[in-house]
Order: structure tokens, then sequence, then C-alpha cells
């Protein structure tokens, strides 16, 4: 198929010997007489070349070069210039455009011309072609091995939309939380986040600030379960600096939560017996009669020590005297409620037993529970003398405090143990602070 051309006629240059020329190189030469003829006539017709005098009448034709440049980027534009025309003196802006210089008298030159000036921007678009699809194929390079190294990673990746729809999630993000490439795709990131859409709220405000580094929050897993994780969380932006999406990565912590669990429950534990040491004791009481209070739940507490503990240990030896406190320990734990109840060692061979929304009558119960447990033991002569305080509505505020039930019930125990030991006594702030023995 040849080439066509679309010519602005000109009085100076155009021939017939001319586009006979232009023929017989197998170009197909259409004229047009006006400006207001170019575009129209380019528009309904399959063109390749645009040749255009550097005047048209009293008009330069500069401009509409240049727009058929931006407009047809596939059509090949000229300026055709006479040889007698002085380069020197033609308009700065001609710089950039490529011009054809004519000599009317000798037409096969514009036909020499033309065809080098197509070869050079062939030979330019095949370089440009080249380099796009090398750079083209850096490119897909690049993306693969950034996806390689993104699956490489056991942490979660995500890429968000400007509304948090889940545009991306590597294989780390899968294997984390148990979706499917498809599932998190329909999802948006706040159904994964503990918070939902409070915290998606709280963490769009603090990116305004910069980019969130360490944020502890939970992710919910599949089959409903919370996964532990510390986030980093960032916007990217396009080159005009408009916010485009967001890059989450998720770190799972499951592993760091257990061991900080562990260290914790060292800390708080005694060694020996395995219950709760008196650090924690002070801490989970206090916590529980402001809970108690707020609540108007009753709290009870239990405090009690083993009656001729010492004759005992003197006797049959510190190892024993170990086994009789690690028996304790046992008592205690059956006797109790797990994760309600909280058993404390709380110094030497004395023990209290913190017991919630318990009242009175059910925490005798339990302290009897406990003291006929251990008597079974048969530990002889050692027995365990216990004190009972309990909190309820009707106790005065001022004996709604840690310090307060402490020493009440340390009262009660001693009472108890002066009475003969193995026995129960309360702390009744309903009679006048009488005690009673049961």
């Amino acid at each position: 198929m040849s080439e066509r051309i679309l010519w602005l006629k000109t009085h100076a240059l155009l021939q017939d010997e001319t586009i006979n020329c232009l023929q017989a190189a197998s170009y197909e030469v259409d004229l047009v007489d006006s400006l207001e003829q170019v575009h129209p006539k380019l528009d309904s017709g399959d063109y390749q070349i645009f040749l255009a005098p550097l005047q048209w009448l009293d008009q330069s034709c500069l401009p509409l070069i240049q727009e058929i440049r931006r407009k047809y980027p596939h059509i090949s534009s000229f300026i055709t210039v006479e040889v007698s025309d002085m380069l020197q003196d033609l308009p700065a802006s001609t710089a950039e455009l490529s011009l054809l210089l004519v000599n009317p008298e000798e037409p096969t030159r514009l036909v020499a011309a033309i065809a080098k000036a197509l070869r050079r921007q062939k030979k330019e678009e095949h370089s440009s072609s080249e380099e796009l699809q090398q750079i083209q194929k850096e490119l897909f390079r690049t993306r693969d091995h950034l996806n390689i190294l993104l699956d490489s990673t056991m942490d979660a990746v995500f890429t968000l939309g400007t509304t948090l729809a889940i545009t991306y999630a590597n294989r780390g993000a899968k294997s984390m939380l148990g979706y499917s490439s498809e599932d998190l795709s329909a999802m948006y990131f706040e159904g994964l986040l503990r918070g939902a859409e409070e915290e998606s709220t709280l963490l769009f405000a603090r990116l305004e600030e910069g980019a969130i580094q360490n944020h502890e929050t939970e992710l919910r897993h599949k089959d409903g379960r919370w996964i532990p994780v510390i986030m980093s969380l960032s916007k990217a932006y396009d080159h005009l600096g408009n916010f485009m999406s967001l890059l989450a990565i998720c770190k799972n912590i499951t592993k760091q939560k257990q061991l900080e669990s562990e260290l914790k429950e060292k800390i708080v534990t005694d060694s020996l017996t395995g219950l709760y040491n008196q650090r924690y004791f002070y801490d989970r009481l206090a916590e529980e009669i402001e809970r108690a209070r707020r609540q108007n739940h009753p709290l009870s507490l239990l405090l009690f020590d083993v009656d001729h503990f010492k004759t005992y240990n003197d006797t049959h030896g510190h190892l024993e005297g170990d086994r009789l406190l690690k028996t304790i320990g046992e008592v205690v734990r059956l006797c109790t409620r797990d994760y309600v109840d909280t058993g404390c060692r709380y110094g030497g061979d004395e023990f209290t037993v913190i017991l919630p929304e318990t009242d009175l009558i059910h925490a005798k119960n339990i302290a009897e529970r406990i003291r006929a447990s251990f008597e079974r033991y048969a530990f002889d002569p050692c027995t365990l003398s216990i004190g009972l305080m309990t909190y309820n509505k009707k106790t005065p505020h001022r004996e709604a405090s840690a310090e307060s039930f402490i020493r009440h019930a340390d009262e009660m125990m001693y009472n108890a143990k002066r009475s003969g030991g193995n026995r129960v006594y309360i702390y009744d702030a309903d009679e006048n602070h009488s005690l009673s023995e049961s």
C-alpha cells in the first residue's frame, strides 16, 4: 500500500512535474488550497505525510504543523523551505520541526528529501519502540521480582484503595488469615480490624501526620479467631501528588504475645505453689474492689495461714514443709473457680483468695471447703485458720478499700487462730463489727 501525502498547495513549489515525481515514487498526492480544508481532509483520509510551506499567503503554518503533530501523531508532517530561503532567517520555533529544503527546479530532490525524512523518522520510531519495549520488559521483570519478594515474606502485605477496599494481598496475608485471593478482593480492610470502622477512622486521622509505624492491633482470621499483629501503614501518591492508595504491612506477633504472657505469668506467680504472688494480689484486689463498687456486686476476700507450721517445718524438714505449701496451692485451685477467683501466696505460710461477685454465704462455703479439704491431707498438727471479709452494697464506703479488706480479713484470721485454729472467722459489718465463728 502506497503512502499518502496531503499537500497544502503553494504557487511557488507545486508543479505538475513535482507531483509526477512523487507519484512515480509510489506516493499518492492530494492537494488542499486553504488552511480550513486541512483538518477535515486528515480526518477523512488515511494519510502518512503532510506538507506545508513555511508561509501560506500571509499566515505562518507553524501553529498548524504543531497542532497536527499533537492531534495526529501517526502522520509525518513537514515544513517545506525553498533553498533560496536562508535558514538563519527562519523563526526559532521551527527548530524542533522537520524541514525539507526544496528547489522548485529539482522535484526529484523533494522526493529524496521526503524519503530520507521518513526513513529517519521510522528509524527513530523503531528505536523508540525498541526502547519502549525494553522499558516494558524491565518493568515486567521488576514487577515479577517484587511479587516474588512480597510472596517470600511471611508478613501480610496489603494495598488498599482510598476507600480501604483491598486491591492486593500477598501470599503471607492469605497464609496468615486463611482467606483466598477472591475472598480478600471482595473485602474492605476495616472488616479485618479488631476495632472495625472506629479503628480505621482513627488510623486515617493519624495518617494526616505521616506514616504509621508499629501500630498494635488484631486481624480477623477466616475461622473467627484474632491474630495479633504489629502494622505499618503509609499513603502512596501519584506523580501529581494525589493520594492514590495505602500500603499496609502486618507482622504476626502471636509467639511474641505468648512469650510476654508466659514471662508475665512467671513474674506474678509463686514458683513453689503455682499461685499468684503478693505483688499480683495487691493489683488484682484493687481492680476487683473498683469493679465491685462500680457494678454494685459483692466481693469477698479470704486470708489464712497454717496453724503450727513452724513446728511441722522444724520437725519434718524444709522439703516436707514445701510439700505442705504446694498442697495448699492444689487445694485452693480445686476449691475455687478457674479464671474467676484468684488464689495468692501472701507470704511464708499465709495465703489469700479473692472471690469476685461472691456474697458472704457463698464465700463462707468456699472457705469451709478449703479448710476441710486441707485437713483431709492430715499434715498433723497443721490446719488452717481463715479470715473472711465481704463487701456488698450495704458496706460503708470507708470500708471499700484494699487496706480495709486486708486489715479486717487479717483480724479475723488471728481471731480464728487465737480461738484454737482450724476454723473460719467472718467480719460482719452489719453487726457493729462483731466476730462470727463458723
